[in-house]
């Protein structure tokens, strides 16, 4: 199956779909999902999804979805709305030496709350989507970001051990959460 990634930009496209995907973690947990009311125009299949997560939250965050995706994995945090919490760099840099301002690990060029991210650590394979700089959060070595290619924006987890698709694009991911939730992954 061919999905038109290009389609799924589209508000009549994606918001249906993505409210599917919502209705059927909340059901996980013996809950209704809420599409909500309004959301905020042009900010797209991901404004949308963090949107209706957020508007959603009390359906989505029950014990039983915690177990079955994991109550600290990455998916359970961002249905927490904390994806993004410890995060807290939002700049990018090559290499460690421009990270700390040429003078060595010891310079403090950068306090602990504004260290970039240095794509020497990262896989090669990461570092297009790192260098777009939209991270959605992290912590510590962890990076999610999205990459926005020629037809669809994805959703990535960067790390110095691999670089992960977590979804092809919004929709993608929070369907994955969902087959997760469902007990189908």
């Amino acid at each position: 199956m061919t999905i038109d990634y290009r389609a799924r930009k589209n508000p009549d496209v994606f918001k249906p779909l993505i409210d599917v995907a919502l209705s059927r973690i909340a059901r996980v947990g013996g809950r209704s999902f809420t599409p909500p009311d309004a959301v905020e125009a042009g900010t797209g299949p991901w404004g949308y999804l963090n949107a209706a997560a957020a508007a959603g939250r009390s359906s989505l965050t029950s014990e039983a979805v915690a177990k079955a995706l994991g109550e600290h994995s990455w998916s359970h945090q961002f249905l927490l709305g904390k994806l993004a919490e410890h995060f807290t760099s939002y700049d990018v840099v090559e290499t460690e030496a421009e990270a700390s301002g040429g003078g060595g690990e010891d310079d403090e060029d950068f306090g602990s709350d504004d260290r970039p991210v240095v794509l020497e650590y990262y896989p090669k394979e990461s570092w297009e989507c790192l260098r777009q700089g939209n991270f959605i959060g992290g912590a510590d070595a962890d990076v999610f970001a999205l990459w926005q290619r020629e037809d669809r924006t994805s959703v990535c987890h960067a790390h110095m051990e691999g670089f992960w698709t977590l979804g092809e694009d919004p929709v993608d991911y929070i369907e994955r959460i969902a087959t997760k939730a469902e007990g189908k992954g």
